[in-house]
């Protein structure tokens, strides 16, 4: 089974904020912080995690707001599945 096969989203708990902190920091030059994120969880963010074999590929975040939703995508280490 290929590592995009076994790819599934999981809720981004503020235990998982460190594997999340390693994509940050290699696909911003300004990463948030650990307390960036927990901040945001707390204020009632939603996010999610892909992951796959034990690697966190990639997640996003939103909120909704009262007639709005704005959700943002934080992709990205290199890619060991390829797209």
């Amino acid at each position: 089974m290929t590592l995009l096969a076994q790819a599934l989203f999981e809720p981004l708990l503020p235990s998982s904020i460190e594997r999340v902190l390693l994509v940050e920091q290699r696909a911003y030059v300004r990463p948030w912080s650990h307390l960036n994120f927990l901040d945001s969880l707390n204020a009632g963010y939603q996010a999610q995690m892909l992951v796959a074999g034990g690697s966190t590929l990639s997640f996003q975040q939103g909120c909704e707001a009262a007639l709005s939703r704005r959700t943002e995508n934080r992709l990205r280490q290199p890619d060991p599945c390829g797209f």
